[in-house]
Formats: structure tokens, C-alpha cells, sequence
């Protein structure tokens, strides 16, 4: 019985180890590379471990090829799996360089068609996702996407790229609704027109063609709910669901301004600065934001048929 189990054990080590001795043996071919290779070995090396997500690695080998084979027909390759290597890192601004470097020079390649989709991508990924933010990157980036569509209109990316760009749009007409209700707010019909013409002229695309029935009542009761659940007078709803905070209290003067902001007695110029004020309090996560200007109701565009009447009033009084 004793032989038995001693035996069992001895195998079930010997199991052990061939497994141990298997995975060093081939982790060490993956990063081990024969002295002096040729470009062609190089460029092989540095895709495995780019496959394998060992992207320091890959690099270094990449780079090694393009400083040793200057004039290697791999260079461009090697060029192209840098760029994606940096995509895949999220290191948007090497990629946006990479990417347009590789462009310039190989116009033609046969993954040029990637190479602008990816390069557009890049932009979008560094725009920032709120209206009240400086977005004057979106012009790079609704150009690259237009580069895109008018030079591969059977891409397969162009779905894609279509969603992309109607983002960035409707980022910037929210944009142009945000200031146009600033000046609003303040009294200053003169200096909103020019930004609501704006939305007309150029998104009217985007705006829906009439109001949801009961929209104000709606907003109204989205926004009560919301504040009552930041002051912990509440339980969660549909229309505040989500929003998210740490700490156990929440002090008095959110809460006031909350409230009196709900009920109509305006504390600041907009909803936007409002919700600012919330998200610098130290126990309200970054994402409160969007949840501020989502259930405030914010961010949704005017009607088409509503901006115009507005516009037509505002013209009328002068």
C-alpha cells in the first residue's frame, strides 16, 4: 500500500515538472533570438511576441530591425506593428503619430484602409466625453473620419466610422446647446442666437423633429429624484439609478444647492456649473458627472420645430 502511494506521488511530481520544464523551454524560445538574425527573423521574433502581448519586447526587436535593416521592404511592416503596438496601449498621441507617419509615406499600402480608420480613432479616443470641455480636437478628428469615408466607401470600417462621427457631431451640437443655454440663463438672448442658428444650420441632423409629450415634467421629476438620492432621502429610481459616491455623509450645502436648484430659485448660470460643483466634492466619483448631466436632462438636444420657434421669439423682441 505504501509502495502504491509512493508511486502515485513520484509520477504525479514527475507531471509536475515535465509541465514546469515545458513552459520554461518555450517561454525561453519565445524571447530567445539566435545571434546576428536576419530581418526577416527579426521581423518573425518581434510578431510573436506582439501576438503574445509582450509588447516591450516587440518593440525593442521591431526597432531593432528598422535601425539594422535600413533599407529592409520589413521596415514599413515593422512601422505599421509600432503604430499598433501603441494603439493597443491606449498611448494615443504615439499612436496619432505613428499612424499619420505611416500614411504620409505608404499611401498605398494595402492597409491603408485601417491605418486612417485606427489613425481617426486615435483623435476620438482623446476627445473628451462631456460638452463642456475644450473639444477643439473634434476637427482632426471629424477630418480623418471624412478622409476615411471619401477614400474607402466600401470599407468594412465604414459602419463604424459613420457611429464615430455622429458621436463627435452630437458632442458638438450639445456643445452649442450647453453655451446657447449659458447666455440663456443670463439674460442674454443676443448672444445665445448665433449658437442656436448654429444647431439649425448645422445639426439639425441630430435634433429630434418634435418634443416627447410631458418632456418638462419628466426632466423635472428625473432631477428631484436625482438630488434625493444624493442626500440620502430616497431610494434608488430608474431616473437616478447609477450614481455612485463614497463616504457616509453628504454635506448640507450639496444638498441645498440641489434642491434649490430643482425648484427653480437659479444659484448658478447653468446646470453645467452645477453639476461641476458636484463632481469636486471629494466623496463623488468622476462618473457623477455624466450622471448629473444625464438625469438633469441636460445634454439632450432641443427639437428642431422648438429651436426654430425659440429662435423666430428671440428675433422678434429685438
Amino acid at each position: 500500500m505504501n509502495l502504491n502511494f509512493t508511486k502515485v506521488y513520484q509520477l504525479k511530481a514527475f507531471g509536475f515538472i515535465s509541465v514546469f520544464l515545458l513552459l520554461t523551454t518555450s517561454c525561453q524560445s519565445l524571447h530567445s533570438l539566435k545571434k546576428n538574425p536576419s530581418d526577416k527573423e527579426l521581423f518573425q521574433h518581434a510578431s510573436r511576441l506582439k501576438e503574445k502581448l509582450y509588447y516591450k519586447e516587440a518593440l525593442t526587436y521591431f526597432q531593432q530591425l528598422k535601425t539594422r535593416f535600413l533599407y529592409s521592404h520589413l521596415v514599413k511592416e515593422a512601422d505599421l506593428a509600432i503604430a499598433d503596438i501603441y494603439f493597443a496601449q491606449k498611448e494615443w498621441n504615439k499612436a496619432i503619430r505613428a499612424y499619420g507617419h505611416f500614411s504620409e509615406l505608404h499611401p498605398l499600402h494595402p492597409q491603408s484602409d485601417r491605418v486612417i480608420f485606427h489613425l481617426a480613432l486615435s483623435y476620438f479616443y482623446k476627445l473628451p466625453r462631456t460638452e463642456d470641455r475644450d473639444l477643439s480636437l473634434s476637427k482632426k478628428t471629424l477630418a480623418h473620419f471624412n478622409k476615411h469615408l471619401k477614400l474607402f466607401p466600401k470599407s468594412i470600417y465604414k459602419s463604424a466610422v459613420q457611429k464615430y462621427k455622429k458621436e463627435v457631431l452630437y458632442l458638438l451640437a450639445r456643445q452649442q446647446w450647453m453655451i446657447a443655454r449659458f447666455h440663456l440663463h443670463q439674460n442674454k438672448a443676443h448672444s445665445a442666437l448665433p449658437y442656436m442658428r448654429n444647431l439649425v444650420k448645422d445639426y439639425s441632423s441630430l435634433l429630434p423633429p418634435k418634443e416627447p409629450k410631458n418632456k418638462n415634467s419628466n426632466q423635472q421629476k428625473a432631477a428631484v429624484d436625482f438630488c434625493k438620492q444624493l442626500t440620502g432621502k430616497a431610494p434608488l429610481t430608474p431616473a437616478s439609478k447609477g450614481a455612485s459616491f463614497t463616504g457616509s455623509k453628504k454635506p448640507d450645502k450639496d444638498k441645498k444647492n440641489c434642491l434649490k436648484f430643482i425648484a427653480g430659485r437659479r444659484i448658478n448660470p447653468s446646470s453645467i456649473s452645477f453639476c461641476n460643483q458636484l463632481k469636486i466634492s471629494s466623496y463623488f466619483k468622476t462618473k457623477d458627472k455624466l450622471k448629473c448631466l444625464k438625469s438633469l436632462n441636460v445634454s439632450e438636444l432641443p427639437s428642431l420645430k422648438s429651436l426654430k420657434e425659440h429662435i423666430k421669439k428671440l428675433n422678434s423682441q429685438g
